[in-house]
């Protein structure tokens, strides 16, 4: 997240509140919609100790996989398919590839293959896809989807067979690629590397950091109006750009620049810390992490609010559900809940101009 970045052209800030107990469903599904997460952000104001369930699940979220020369067609073996995409939920995504430069592959849990390729890699592999949304009038890149789990992705079906021959003779498509497995219950976590096993492939932790953020003023909030127009409390997208500054370790109340100074009316914060969990992280820890943040407000704290952001990858191909991701100026790709205390909160969704928004 960078400063101001509400202000930044090719950007757009999606804002709504409620009530927890009302819309608890609702903010799981953006959640667990949001497949390719980088980055988690944890932010406790008046906090100078990472709460112990928090603490424990940074522990415990689980790691990935980094496989390096992966051919696209293995994706489309049979051993695999029933192994992994039909059973639990498998997460798996190309890096160190742009989307709108290069070829890039996506696997979501619903069992979609999703390459977008170049034109020339397109027009070779002669598989049906659309053009991307985001190369004008005369494409650049083309979107190709093949879902893993259908009938006609069967060994025998004309589909399948010809999807098998493209990626595996015509054009043989390579990719070092990110794996995760969400495995259903009875199922070894660790299963994927077998079947990655003869490529280039190892076991990675997510990194963990936990900074502490000095005292400093900080926006005053009501959880009630995300635009309150009395100008007795900050708006959102002022907040939002202010917890920017506080990712990036800037202290708006010293910085020369007026537009990095902290909002006002402001009230004065406490020594505070930000947890940071870096990785590939599944979006089923990005919710325990959620409910252990609510949870922290069940006994009365000197801070009225807190917050939890799930950055998504740049150059994925999606960013929300199956919904094309355009790259833009930035990538944006990211949520921020605002927790208050009251059970009330704020969802903050950050994309790119063109990038779809799941409501």
């Amino acid at each position: 997240m960078l400063p101001a970045i509400s202000k930044h052209p090719g950007f757009k800030l999606v804002c709504e509140k409620s009530h927890f107990g009302n819309e608890k469903s609702k903010h799981d599904r953006h959640l667990k919609d949001h497949h390719f997460v980088y980055k988690v952000e944890v932010f406790i104001p008046e906090c100078q100790l990472l709460p112990e369930p928090i603490a424990a699940l940074c522990k415990e979220v689980n790691p990935y996989l980094r496989v390096r020369g992966v051919p696209a067609a293995a994706f489309l073996r049979q051993d695999f398919i029933q192994q992994f995409v039909s059973q639990g939920a498998f997460y798996a995504l190309s890096y160190n590839t742009r989307i709108d430069q290069d070829n890039t592959l996506a696997l979501l849990p619903t069992g979609t293959l999703i390459l977008s390729v170049t034109k020339d890699t397109y027009e070779e592999l002669g598989l049906q896809g659309q053009p991307s949304q985001y190369t004008g009038r005369k494409p650049l890149q083309y979107v190709i989807k093949l879902q893993l789990t259908e009938p006609t992705m069967a060994p025998g079906r004309k589909c399948y067979e010809r999807a098998v021959w493209a990626l595996s003779e015509k054009v043989p498509l390579r990719f070092d690629v990110l794996v995760s497995w969400q495995p259903p219950e009875g199922k070894a976590a660790t299963a994927p590397a077998k079947f990655f096993a003869e490529w280039d492939c190892r076991e990675v932790r997510a990194d963990v950091t936990v900074r502490p953020v000095a005292a400093r003023a900080c926006p005053a909030l009501d959880s009630l109006s995300l635009q309150p127009e009395d100008g007795a409390a900050c708006g959102a997208q002022d907040f939002f750009d202010w917890l920017g500054a506080v990712s990036c370790d800037i202290d708006c109340s010293s910085d020369s620049s007026a537009s990095m100074r902290c909002p006002e009316p402001s009230l004065p914060m406490g020594p505070s810390l930000l947890c940071s969990i870096t990785g590939l992280i599944r979006p089923d820890t990005v919710i325990q992490l959620l409910s252990a943040l609510r949870r922290y407000f069940e006994e009365p704290k000197l801070a009225c609010w807190a917050t939890l952001t799930a950055h998504g990858f740049a150059d994925s191909p999606v960013s929300w559900a199956s919904l094309e991701h355009g790259f833009h100026k930035g990538g944006e790709n990211l949520q921020t809940l605002l927790a208050f205390a009251n059970g009330n909160y704020w969802l903050l969704r950050a994309v790119g101009t063109n990038d779809g928004c799941p409501s």
